[in-house]
């Protein structure tokens, strides 16, 4: 039995790797594999998968649904049918009793045999009485779904209905469960999985996974290199073998506490349990209902465990008071977990305990008349589509949805608490759409809310900050100059050099005086008599530097993406990053930058050293490669954001989109042909590569039956986390197709009937999607719910995301190839303009006049050599924010009311605004806390009003502060070198005017704020050079929106407390 074929082995490595990863979070990994090996036997009918799993485990859980519901069932039904035939002789065995199949028709004999089949199971203790049970009552039985017109009941049909309900649920659960039951004889089943096989093709992939263990054990420590898990599996080591230490760590910590519990893995757990004293020292915090990190290892059943040991074992402490959330939304969330939240779906049964609770006299809302007109009911909205309709997608009326809902909010003044008794108007920043991933539709309810004038805010990864690709950069600066201590270091200490940290110690303490890389070149270069040590390292040195020149020579020789793709190569970090956790990822950002380096060349752009400061400008603007971010979360927008990252926030008015998608649905991968699960261990499928077939065992199926049950009580746990970010407000969008309006109708009817009549666990445990669990159970508890269904025949699409798409007519096929061809060969013949922006900002411009970019096509400039500081020793993202803050501080100025003060009022005026703009959410409290920092702002701030250009803007006629604009400008203005060709293409400039006023002769002046550091005239004159291009494009831009000249131009800049006129 093979896994995969003979092609090659890319299968089995992502197999090995799915594996190795897998195993991180348990305590002894190599242990966990072994232990897993030894549930496979060339007896599976003697295995440990049937005894302790399908003959225990499996079978208990059957017997937990279905061990006394037929019976109940039954006993209920004859109850009916004695009130209406009396003389019912019930003595004889139910399947018996005429009356009954009279009454309830077809279905009743079905009854009987589930009941009689769950009875026999219940009572096989060997495989042969399984197999016989299950070929007796399940596969030579065919239960048929119960139908009416099948044999005529004398029921009333609703009665009949609402059984046959019950009857054809469980039904489908049973023969679901039971079909994991093995079945046939011992040797039929033997055969059937190929049992000496499958033990030696488990026992191969084990041995394999420990091997790979120990390899890339072994070339980590070479590379000096530790993963996360690594660290842990080392404190694990160091506590469970060193019996000292772990006393000492032990005696030396009184309590240990661990918040967020519910997300341990076992791995942390031994951690925690090893310096404990026997468990007694530990203070455990947490929320079962929360538990949302099992795709990175979390381990609910830890916590669950711990909260069902005795009460002299451990003692339990319930916070059960929701200090959060209004009793409105406690009541929708309470309905919603009620119905859906059991041991067997979600690991928690969701009762009075454990419901989200608030005494009556612990009520944190106060209503008064401000927020009478509010209604805080939760929302659901149920959107219907037609199938037919394509011209919008679900995800476009949900947004739509989401962005007339906050408009109407809004403007209808809805009123949100602010403590002590006080309200306020909603904002848009009190407002967070979460959905279980923005990656998709992130950027369409983005563009939905800015086209209705929403300010939202959508976060977005920055690529240059990924590891490995702040590696790679830091690589080609170091090759383009070597002698920059900083990158030199970086890569040395990196997995492409391999130094230790000790090693590079003793290179700089051999050599301070010089440059790093000196250091390193002429380490012990003039001692013969060295220690083995020594002369290990100074290899190595000479080692590192001949592969520096060597990639160094290769700049005159290749391009800059086939110089990245030959660094991936030669130093194999393409191949070790894949290796890694995430490393999927990894190696597709590394393929992004090669990409990106080739679109570049392709461009007409040439040479390293350009190409290192087209990165720099792309990072300084904050473009990155998913394009600039404006504004941030810490401005008044709606912020959307996935579930995840919402964990622990808090908002007054929450929606919920997306609840229509698929929650399991995952795409075939090699991987998944081997199911892994923490206790129930490795399954795969059988390949036969010989007759060309495959065959799914009921291991690997059992194990991915239990993924995916714990993914649906995760998700179930996600959709909690969710609805309790809410604190006044509850709003759920939810949209899916229909055939037509009366499907939709009947669908949503269909799932209320099901609430009524079926049992929760079953409706539960069914889920495809979010909206499963949302209307049915939102469906019967219209107490606490506005259910909102609508159904929309047709549909028109916005102009902002309708696109025009042209078809291709074709007479044949040679018509379509040739039409194709062309398509794919396309080249644009001006692939220049394609650098040119459609929209720019003057600070933009204002960079490319500071360092312009040069761009030759046959000449290569000598690198520019210099020392650059570390990060922890730059200060320019304190002084952006402290700037930011004057700004802030000047653009909310309350100028009419200093205009009533006198000067020696000024200083503590402008200490009050400056507290009441940060109070309002304007200037991050972060920056002003510091107490030099406020009082400097605070200085600077009264300065500008004792000033003459302050007395000047008091006395004006109009004072206009912070003004954006937008007009064109010829595209040479952006970049003086673009060919003759482009020069005059128009660009869209905008930017934001810090001050203009139309003084007392109703002239204009512009005033820009700056707060760079200068002190001497020289250093002010440089700062005004250093603008004056920005400022004359301010000037243009008001000239040609006002249609007036600006009479003068001045910079004031704080620091000095200066004003400079600008010709």
């Amino acid at each position: 039995m093979r896994l995969y074929s003979n092609r090659d082995d890319e299968g089995l490595k992502k197999v090995i790797r799915k594996l190795y990863n897998f195993i991180q979070s348990f305590p002894d990994p190599i242990k966990w594999l072994y232990d897993k090996a030894a549930m496979y036997d060339n007896n599976m009918s003697q295995s440990i998968w049937f005894k302790e799993i399908f003959l225990s485990v499996h079978k208990e859980n059957i017997l937990k649904h279905h061990g006394e519901f037929w019976d109940k069932l039954i006993k209920e039904m004859i109850g009916i049918v004695k009130k209406v035939y009396p003389d019912t002789d019930t003595s004889v065995p139910p399947v018996c009793i005429p009356e009954c199949e009279q009454y309830w028709g077809k279905m009743w004999e079905y009854i009987c045999i589930c009941a009689d089949s769950v009875k026999a199971l219940k009572s096989a203790e060997s495989f042969d009485e399984v197999g016989s049970a299950y070929d007796t009552y399940i596969a030579k039985t065919k239960l048929g779904t119960a139908v009416r017109a099948y044999k005529k009941a004398e029921s009333p049909i609703e009665e009949w209905q609402y059984y046959s309900n019950k009857y054809n649920s469980m039904r489908e659960d049973l023969l679901s469960s039971t079909s994991y039951l093995p079945n046939g004889t011992a040797e039929q089943f033997n055969k059937y999985v190929h049992s000496e096989e499958l033990k030696q093709t488990i026992d191969d992939i084990v041995w394999i996974t420990v091997l790979f263990s120990e390899l890339y054990e072994n070339a980590k420590a070479k590379k000096n290199v530790k993963t996360f898990s690594d660290i842990e599996h080392l404190a694990y080591r160091l506590f469970s073998e060193n019996e000292n230490i772990r006393n000492e760590y032990s005696l030396k910590y009184n309590e240990i506490l661990i918040d967020e519990y519910q997300d341990t893995n076992g791995l942390q757990d031994s951690i925690f349990t090893l310096i404990s004293r026997d468990n007694k020292n530990m203070f455990m915090v947490g929320d079962l209902k929360q538990s949302i990190y099992r795709f990175r290892g979390g381990d609910p059943t830890i916590f669950k465990k711990k909260y069902s040991l005795d009460s002299d074992e451990i003692e339990i402490i319930h916070l059960s008071q929701n200090f959060r959330s209004r009793m409105q939304v406690i009541d929708s969330i309470n309905d919603v977990f009620r119905f859906n939240m059991s041991q067997d779906v979600g690991d928690v049964d969701y009762n009075d305990t454990a419901a989200l609770q608030r005494e009556e006299s612990r009520e944190c809302y106060i209503n008064t008349a401000e927020n009478a007109r509010n209604d805080y009911k939760s929302e659901f909205y149920c959107i219907g589509k037609s199938k037919d309709s394509k011209e919008s997608s679900s995800d476009y009326l949900e947004a739509v949805t989401v962005a007339n809902r906050i408009k109407e909010l809004v403007d209808n003044h809805f009123k949100v608490y602010d403590g002590n008794g006080k309200y306020r108007d909603l904002k848009y920043s009190d407002i967070v759409v979460l959905m279980r991933s923005t990656k998709v539709n992130g950027e369409l309810l983005q563009e939905i809310l800015e086209s209705n004038n929403i300010p939202s805010f959508l976060q977005k990864e920055e690529y240059f900050e990924k590891r490995e690709i702040k590696l790679m950069l830091t690589l080609i600066s170091l090759i383009n100059n070597h002698i920059q201590d900083i990158p030199l270091v970086s890569v040395m200490r990196s997995p492409i050099g391999n130094f230790t940290e000790n090693e590079l110690s003793k290179i700089r303490l051999e050599n301070r005086a010089s440059s790093f890389y000196n250091a390193v070149k002429y380490y012990k270069s003039s001692s013969d008599d060295l220690t083995k040590e020594e002369q290990k390292l100074s290899k190595k040195c000479k080692s590192f530097l001949k592969d520096l020149d060597r990639w160094r020579g290769y700049v005159k020789m290749k391009s800059i993406s086939a110089l990245i793709w030959t660094l991936y190569e030669e130093t194999g970090f393409y191949d070790f990053m894949g290796a890694l956790e995430g490393g999927d990822e990894a190696q597709a950002n590394l393929k992004l930058l090669y990409e990106r380096a080739r679109k570049y060349e392709e461009s007409g752009f040439k040479g390293i050293f350009n190409f290192i400061r087209y990165i720099e400008r792309i990072e300084k603007r904050n473009e990155d490669l998913s394009g600039a971010q404006l504004i941030n979360e810490n401005h008044n927008v709606v912020r959307i954001m996935t579930i995840h990252k919402s964990k622990g926030l808090e908002f007054p008015v929450v929606f919920i989109m997306r609840t229509t998608k698929n929650m399991l649905a995952s795409k075939p991968t090699e991987e998944h042909r081997i199911q892994l699960h923490k206790d129930l261990g490795i399954g795969i499928d059988y390949i036969n590569y010989e007759n060309l077939y495959l065959k799914k065992l009921m291991f690997t199926k059992y194990i991915k039956r239990q993924n995916q049950s714990e993914t649906l009580s995760e998700e179930l746990r996600l959709l909690y986390v969710a609805m309790t970010r809410a604190k006044e407000k509850l709003i759920i969008v939810s949209s899916d197709k229909y055939k037509d309006e009366n499907e939709f109708n009947q669908k949503i009817q269909e799932a209320v009937y099901n609430a009524k009549t079926m049992p929760k666990y079953i409706i539960a445990s069914n889920a495809k999607k979010y909206s499963d669990w949302l209307i049915p159970s939102i469906g019967i508890s219209l107490n606490h719910w506005n259910f909102i269904p609508r159904f929309l025949a047709k549909t028109t699409v916005s102009d902002v995301i309708k696109e025009k798409q042209e078809t291709i007519k074709v007479k044949n096929i040679d018509e379509m190839r040739e039409k194709v061809q062309k398509l794919l060969e396309f080249h644009y013949e001006r692939p220049q303009s394609g650098n040119i922006p459609t929209k720019t900002s003057v600070t933009a411009i204002k960079e490319m006049a500071e360092e312009e970019l040069t761009r030759k096509s046959d000449i290569e400039y000598e690198p520019i050599y210099m020392m650059q500081k570390p990060d922890f020793m730059r200060t320019e993202k304190l002084g952006t924010q402290i700037g930011t803050a004057h700004h802030q501080l000047m653009a909310f100025f309350n100028i009419e009311k200093i205009k009533t003060l006198t000067e020696n009022n000024y200083a503590d005026f402008v200490t009050s605004e400056l507290v009441r703009v940060t109070n309002d959410g304007q200037i991050d409290s972060n920056v002003v806390s510091d107490k030099n920092i406020a009082d400097m702002i605070c200085k600077n701030v009264t300065s500008f009003w004792k000033s003459d250009m302050g007395k000047e803007v008091l006395s004006a006629k109009k004072v206009y502060r912070e003004s954006p604009f937008e007009i064109s400008i010829p595209a040479y203005e952006y970049d003086n070198t673009l060919p003759d060709e482009y020069r005059n293409e128009q660009i869209i400039l905008q930017g934001i005017i810090d001050l203009y006023f139309e003084d007392k002769n109703g002239d204009i002046i512009l005033v820009d704020y700056k707060t760079d550091k200068c002190t001497s005239k020289a250093e002010q004159l440089a700062v005004a050079k250093k603008y004056e291009k920005q400022l004359i494009l301010y000037a243009r831009a008001m000239e040609k929106i006002l249609k007036k000249s600006v009479k003068d131009k001045y910079l004031y800049l704080f620091s000095p407390q200066s004003v400079v006129k600008l010709d």
